[in-house]
């Protein structure tokens, strides 16, 4: 079984470390999107609603808790 991954993060560079740490692995974690804005990661949660999520607590609109609270939301 595969499980849908978004990765929230707004450092280029841990998104891609990440990336690769999942790939070489995580066989069975698909990541169907990454994010680096807030508005970005609501988009991804509303519409594709991954099984995982890999995120950063602080970005710079919001803390990540507030983003799960705006999706859980909607």
């Amino acid at each position: 079984m595969k499980y849908k991954a978004l990765i929230i993060d707004d450092e280029a560079l841990a998104v891609e470390n990440l990336t690769i740490l999942l790939t070489r692995f995580c066989p069975q974690i698909e990541i169907i999107a990454s994010a680096n804005r807030a508005e970005q990661a609501l988009d991804v949660l509303n519409n594709q609603h991954p099984d995982v999520i890999f995120l950063d607590m602080h970005i710079p609109e919001m803390k990540g808790f507030d983003i799960i609270d705006l999706a859980s939301h909607h």
